[in-house]
This record gives structure tokens, C-alpha cells and sequence, in this order.
């Protein structure tokens, strides 16, 4: 399918559809080309599990590129609200994305060149990630490498979610800036991190599409591909390099507070068996930066979560580093409003500290075969409202901050038409 658009669309449902084996998804693009997705309303039903939801996705794309998703709502799954395999070039802007067992929205199998940015994310188990699990056989050449390439994921609000906030399973110069989060790990029992840094995982499976995939993982293996060549299960196997966490606003008011540490980070660990051209050791932390970011989460004493990976001899990303540029538990943020809605910082809030513009990311590649280049600069010249940031922007989606109110107004992305 090539230049499609879809226009102030309502679709709801999830009511009468098969049983969840089928991977039900309430509006599914495939192999599709310039695609303007903007003003839907995609809901499934109001519940997040497969005890009453039969969607396992909202919006399911795969294989496509040049895809525009602006102003629009989805939600309403037992799985996640939006799925992105091998996706390529795009944005997906001013949208609200809630509902779900899993994931608000993640990206995976190759996806690249992707600004995600003005979203709102809530009422999910997990707000987003850059990267997961995929089939060799099913990603498109040449992003053969990495799980989500050049993604730039800036200016969202993430709230109300009980496990982990933003996380990269397998990433490539992913910039995660400027976001805030708010009531973000708060989950008792299984223990998230605000941020996570995890392998992102490469399998060899059948599909209904290809029931026999090993020839494909071979010949995308002989081509320079990360995985395996013959059959295999989803296994971790795929790094992040080049993650910067830059300028972002997490904020759990008391008692709320991450059940073990601040981040989320994995240690680095050998390709499985059978996988070719996967880097050894496979690490989450090459090149990873935080710099910059408000945190307010648990105690002083709270951990940062750097047991196994970012240790004392990594340059970028280590303990000392990331408390001396970064304000961790020292300063409590007030907001605006935020049980109405608005998540600004207060005018009160004085002693949040100024951002600085993120760095750019290093020089692009090498990759076999060859990956077209992304862009490298970071900056990030607006807000969540459009506003333009200035030298003494706060942390957080918003450039500026406002008088704490009452529920009289509402920041919400506004719609371009």
C-alpha cells in the first residue's frame, strides 16, 4: 500500500473478535509507503487484559516506511497499544496512547529514523522502549542489526504507569530527552526502574508468511545480520550503543518510589550459540550518558542500580559521573496540577536546575551491510507545547514553568491540520 491517508477516523472495538492466538490488532498496516495517519480515535475496550480484552495490539504496523501518526488516540489492549516492526523513517507526534497489559508503544525489528515526540503515555503496565525481540527472518536489509536505529523520543509526558518509564532492548543512537515522568515504577511487586537498559533478543521462527525461516536467517546472516542461522527461540543477543538520557523530569511524590533502584541496567553477557556477527561481549552500556536529569524517587539513599553494568571503569556512564551531572533526590520538583493535567513545573520550583543541549552522537556506523545514516545532532529546540527553549529551560517536556492552579485549564498537545 503507498500514500494513504487517514483523516478524523473513529474505530472502536475488541468486542466480537477471535480468540487472542489470531494477535488481534484494531487497525494493521503491512508493507505500506507514505502513510498520514492524523485526528483517529482507535479504542479497543477499556481493560488490559485478555480476561476481558481480545486486542493484543491497537495499532500494529510492520515493514513500512515514511509513516506520519499526528493527533490521535489509541488505546485499549490486553498486550500492547502500538507495535512498530521494521519500521522506517517517520514521526509519530501530539498523540495519546493508554490502556494496555504491556507497553503503551514500543519499536523493534530494525526500526529507524523515528521522531517520537509530544506524546502522552498512560494507564499502561509500560510506557515505551526502543527496541525487543525479532524474528531475523521478518526484518527487512539492511537494518540487520540492531532492534531501533536513530530514535529520537523527546517531549513526551509519561504517567500513571506502574512499571519502568522509557527503556532501550537493543538500540542505536537512541535519544531519550526531555521527557516527563510522573508516578512512573511504582509497582510493589516486581521491582522496575524509571530508565532500563536491557539486550534486546533475536529469534529464527516460523510465521504463517514463512514456515520454513532458517533459509532467510542464513542468507540474512551471509549478508552481515546480527542472529542466528538456523532455528532458534527468542534469546538476548542484540546491544545498545550510543544511549543518552538528556534533561528529563522523573518525579514520584511520597510514598511512591521505585521498589529497588533508580535505573534498570543489565550486565553485559556472551552471543548465544549459533548467532553470528553479534559484537562479544554483548553490553547495554557502551557509550551510554545521563546527564542532566531531575530525578525525585524514594529516599536519599535510593540506588542508582549500577551493580553490573556502568561500573567505576566505564568513561561514559559510572557512578560518579552520573550523581555529579545529574540532581538525584536532592531537589523536589513541584508541579502545577498534575492531577488535572498539567505537569508543568511550578514557578516556586526555583531550585531546579538549568538543561544543557545534549551532545551530539558520535560518528555514524560502520555497519555491514551498509546502514543508511541517521541524524546525529540532539537538539531539541521546542517543547511539548510548541514553546521555543531557552538557556534556562528546566528540565522536563515543558520550557517553562506556570503558578500552581486548580482544575480550571488543561495542557494538552494541541491538533495541526
Amino acid at each position: 500500500m503507498q500514500y494513504l491517508y487517514l483523516l478524523d477516523l473513529t474505530l472502536v472495538g475488541g468486542g466480537a473478535l477471535p480468540t487472542n492466538s489470531a494477535g488481534n490488532n484494531l487497525l494493521h498496516l503491512d508493507a505500506s509507503s507514505h502513510i498520514l495517519l492524523r485526528g483517529l480515535q482507535v479504542r479497543g475496550p477499556d481493560c488490559p487484559t485478555d480476561a476481558c480484552n481480545n486486542l493484543q495490539e491497537v495499532l500494529k504496523v510492520n515493514q513500512t516506511d515514511y509513516l506520519y501518526v499526528e493527533g490521535s488516540e489509541f488505546g485499549g489492549a490486553w498486550h500492547s497499544t502500538v507495535d512498530y516492526f521494521a519500521v522506517q523513517y517517520g514521526h509519530f507526534l501530539r498523540n495519546r496512547l493508554h490502556t494496555a497489559g504491556q507497553w503503551c508503544m514500543y519499536v523493534k525489528g530494525g526500526s529507524a529514523y523515528l521522531r517520537i515526540a509530544g506524546n502522552e503515555f498512560f494507564s499502561c503496565q509500560l510506557g515505551f522502549q526502543a527496541g525487543q525481540a525479532a524474528n531475523l527472518a521478518m526484518m527487512r536489509t539492511p537494518w540487520l542489526h540492531y532492534e531501533a536505529y536513530d530514535i529520537k523520543f523527546v517531549n513526551n509526558l509519561l504517567h500513571d504507569l506502574p512499571g519502568v518509564g522509557m527503556s532501550v532492548a537493543g538500540g542505536y543512537n537512541i535519544l531519550l530527552a526531555y521527557n516527563t515522568l510522573y508516578r512512573v515504577g511504582t509497582d510493589t511487586n516486581t521491582g522496575y526502574g524509571l530508565v532500563q537498559l536491557v539486550h534486546g533478543e533475536r529469534n529464527c521462527t516460523p510465521t504463517d508468511e514463512l514456515p520454513d525461516p532458517a533459509p532467510t536467517c542464513r542468507a540474512f546472516a551471509n549478508l552481515g545480520g546480527w542472529g542466528p542461522t538456523a532455528y532458534s527461540e527468542s534469546l538476548p543477543a542484540i546491544p545498545n550503543r550510543n544511549v543518552f538520557v538528556a534533561n528529563n523530569l522523573a518525579y514520584n511524590p511520597a510514598p511512591g518510589r521505585t521498589l529497588y533502584t533508580h535505573f534498570s541496567l543489565a550486565g553485559p553477557i556472551a552471543p548465544p550459540a549459533g548467532f553470528v556477527n553479534v559484537p562479544n561481549p554483548v553490553t547495554t552500556d557502551d557509550n551510554l550518558v545521563f546527564t542532566g536529569n531531575l530525578i525525585w524517587n524514594g529516599p536519599p539513599e535510593h540506588p542508582l542500580g549500577v551493580e553490573v553494568a556502568c561500573l567505576p571503569s566505564n568513561p561514559t556512564c559510572n557512578e560518579t559521573r552520573i550523581r555529579a551531572e545529574n540532581t538525584i533526590n536532592t531537589v523536589e520538583p513541584r508541579l502545577a496540577n498534575p492531577d488535572c493535567g498539567d505537569y508543568h513545573l511550578d514557578v516556586g520550583s526555583l531550585a531546579v536546575p538549568n538543561t544543557t543541549m545534549p551532545p551530539g552522537f558520535p560518528a555514524w556506523g560502520p555497519f555491514t551491510p551498509v546502514v543508511p545514516d541517521g541524524t546525529l545532532a540532539n537538539q531539541v529546540t521546542d517543547d511539548y507545547l510548541g514553546l521555543t527553549r531557552g538557556a534556562t529551560s528546566p528540565p522536563g517536556a515543558y520550557a517553562t514553568r506556570v503558578l500552581a492552579h486548580g482544575c480550571t485549564k488543561q495542557f494538552l498537545p494541541t491538533v495541526t491540520r
